[in-house]
């Protein structure tokens, strides 16, 4: 079953991470308290549905909540990080420092799984 709640995580990254996006324009994660949250959001909300699927709904929640923190904070740093050194999309520095933020992304999807294996039920 962890393995399954991995894959699903995974495909839902691309979904929230890529596609629901493209709904949103002067997104401005390197404030903190930022419009960008919506996008945080919607990352806590589909992994919420697939935790509930696997599990009871206070887990979920609990895991949704865990998304959402790591996430504001991976999304927050690596924007912070790339406005103060002044990478920009063009910059092969920029596509760095997005890998690691895509690698922590990743992990944070190994930790939830994780945390189900451990902890739900």
């Amino acid at each position: 079953m962890t393995t399954l709640i991995l894959f699903l995580l995974v495909l839902k990254h691309p979904i929230a991470d890529i596609y629901l996006q493209t709904f949103h324009t002067n997104t401005h994660k390197e404030v903190w308290l930022g419009n960008g949250h919506r996008h945080y959001l919607e990352h806590a909300v589909l992994t919420f549905f697939i935790m509930f699927c696997f599990s009871n709904i206070l887990f979920a929640l609990a895991i949704a909540a865990l998304e959402y923190i790591l996430h504001w904070h991976i999304d927050w740093s690596k924007t912070s990080i790339a406005k103060f050194l002044k990478y920009t999309r063009e910059d092969d520095r920029f596509w760095r420092l997005h890998t690691l933020d895509q690698l922590l992304h990743f992990i944070t999807y190994g930790l939830l799984a994780c945390l189900y294996q451990q902890y739900a039920f």
